[in-house]
């Protein structure tokens, strides 16, 4: 009872005839009065029902909440609550860095932040190659989009579109330092840069996102190609004057690399006929 008696001078009781207030206690000629303060205005039980309201009183002793149980019930149940708010806000925060990219150094570089999905990766956990490409290609475009240059699906500028070009790659060449594994975020970083009189250079970096080691360095030539003549194309000066104003001034991300690593022994046979090579060779690579 001193319990309750101190707890009720902070919390407000519900009482099903006057609603919530705040419920005090004091002796009047040998028994217990009830004082309910509500909404400012104070009710007391009148002397002649004391003896009736004592007697609910002490038939209820039993059944009366543990003021002390409930302080911590409150306590616990709004610790809780804040905890589950930050980590929602913590949460959303995470997912909403995920998949929105932007443009940084002066509009030159588009970074975004992708999340490696487990039918991303392979038995061993990490991604392919494939994966890798796919990213690289869906940030380009979104880089291309984000400028205000985006065409069609295929990433052509408007005045390429007016023209009946496309790109068309002919050089990639990829770096891996370490394969990204499932539920990874990554950063990736794509640039455009000009790659000799009639084509450009597009380069990706991508890192960890939570240490900032780097993953991958990939760079790729791209040439334009009419759709009809399916002849490639020189560019115009439409597009340069399109297309100039994003190139970044910097020498590719990776030196060309045209040698042969694989030496064969000439003493060996290592022809052999017949043979046929089919897409789905190099994807299973």
């Amino acid at each position: 009872m001193v319990v309750m008696a101190a707890t009720t001078s902070f919390f407000r009781i519900w009482s099903p005839r006057h609603g919530f207030g705040c419920m005090t206690s004091h002796s009047k000629l040998g028994c217990k009065v009830e004082t309910i303060d509500v909404c400012d205005t104070k009710t007391t039980c009148d002397l002649s029902s004391c003896m009736q309201l004592k007697r609910k009183s002490d038939q209820a002793t039993s059944g009366v909440m543990d003021w002390s149980m409930f302080v911590a019930a409150i306590t616990t149940n709004f610790l809780e609550r804040e905890m589950m708010f930050h980590l929602k806000k913590k949460s959303q925060t995470t997912v909403l860095d995920v998949g929105l990219g932007r443009l940084v150094q002066d509009g030159l570089i588009y970074r975004q932040n992708v999340c490696i999905r487990s039918y991303e990766t392979g038995p061993d956990g990490k991604t392919s190659i494939e994966t890798l490409m796919n990213h690289m290609q869906d940030t380009a475009l979104n880089h291309t989009k984000t400028v205000g240059l985006l065409g069609d699906a295929l990433g052509s500028t408007p005045e390429m579109k007016k023209k009946n070009l496309v790109w068309v790659v002919t050089k990639m060449q990829l770096v891996v330092d370490r394969y990204p594994t499932c539920d990874d975020v990554v950063q990736i970083d794509t640039w455009r840069a000009v790659s000799g009189k009639n084509s450009g250079r597009t380069d990706w970096l991508f890192r960890d996102s939570q240490t900032g080691k780097i993953l991958v360095r990939a760079s790729s030539n791209w040439v334009m190609m009419n759709k009809e003549t399916r002849r490639l194309s020189k560019y115009p000066d439409e597009v340069r004057a399109e297309l100039e104003q994003y190139y970044l001034d910097t020498p590719p991300i990776l030196e060309d690399d045209t040698k042969n690593d694989m030496e064969l022994d000439k003493s060996v046979e290592y022809v052999r006929k017949g043979l046929l090579v089919l897409y789905t060779s190099f994807v299973s690579l």
